[in-house]
């Protein structure tokens, strides 16, 4: 169950960066257009900008063009002794007063305005807030024969709680004083997923005792520590797995608590 919820706050996890990086990319061409259309803008107000500038540069080139050729025509006058030429000339004087228009033009200028944060935060998006909720978890053996038959007979005696959330229980037939038969089941939930009791050879895996306890190790093995077999050391009486995987054997008789070093 931990494995599992771990795996998916990892894919989760990614499929929010994914998309706060396309939203991202999303934000960026569109402040891009924005910054093209600028520059297009600029761009055109250039083009007109020259074209004012040369158009007015005619209008003076012609200007002055006229000028130097009226001047030129008074020089061939004085230089002639025709009168008719001189009776039919026109002063254009009055014209050349007239000087070409100014150009007034007024540069366009950026004006930007500031930067809001809280709006780009609500254009971009946001994110919804974590909700961490406990939920009770109760684990059941059922003992009704119409739901559960295979239960007549046998009783727990021992559990234990795994790292994948299932339960180990230990389960013996009712006898006088010992258990008859011994077995291990493994429980998800409500249902049966697994049950251990003969070896290879057809025989009982454990004893008729009544005392045994068991674990699961960080590999996912299960320990029993079985007491009239004495399948771990020496009268065990108790047996218990810590975080860094050690394996702790509580003996009766010599009142001392062991740390067993065992191969996988």
């Amino acid at each position: 169950m931990i494995k599992n919820q771990k795996t998916d706050q990892h894919k989760h996890s990614q499929k929010l960066t994914e998309e706060l990086k396309e939203q991202g990319e999303a934000l960026h061409r569109e402040i891009n257009i924005i910054i093209q259309r600028k520059h297009s803008e600029i761009d055109e107000m250039n083009r007109q900008h020259i074209a004012a500038i040369e158009k007015q540069k005619d209008v003076i080139n012609k200007a002055f063009h006229e000028i130097k050729h009226v001047i030129q025509d008074l020089k061939s006058l004085l230089d002639t002794g025709d009168v008719g030429l001189v009776s039919k000339y026109r002063s254009r004087i009055a014209e050349f007063r007239k000087m070409p228009t100014i150009l007034k033009i007024s540069l366009p200028n950026f004006l930007p305005k500031n930067i809001n944060t809280e709006e780009i935060l609500k254009q971009f998006g946001s994110l919804s807030p974590l909700s961490i909720e406990t939920k009770e978890q109760r684990y059941t053996v059922p003992s009704s024969p119409p739901a559960r038959p295979l239960l007549d007979g046998w009783r727990p005696r021992h559990l234990c709680s795994t790292s994948y959330g299932d339960l180990l229980v230990i389960m013996e037939t009712a006898g006088d004083h010992v258990a008859e038969q011994t077995k291990l089941v493994r429980y998800s939930g409500s249902t049966e997923r697994q049950s251990i009791q003969w070896n290879d050879q057809g025989k009982s895996l454990y004893s008729s005792g009544n005392y045994k306890y068991l674990c699961e190790n960080m590999n996912l093995d299960i320990c029993v520590a079985d007491y009239d077999a004495s399948a771990v050391v020496v009268d065990p009486w108790g047996i218990c797995v810590d975080s860094l995987d050690n394996l702790f054997v509580a003996e009766q008789y010599t009142c001392t608590v062991k740390k067993i070093q065992y191969y996988q």
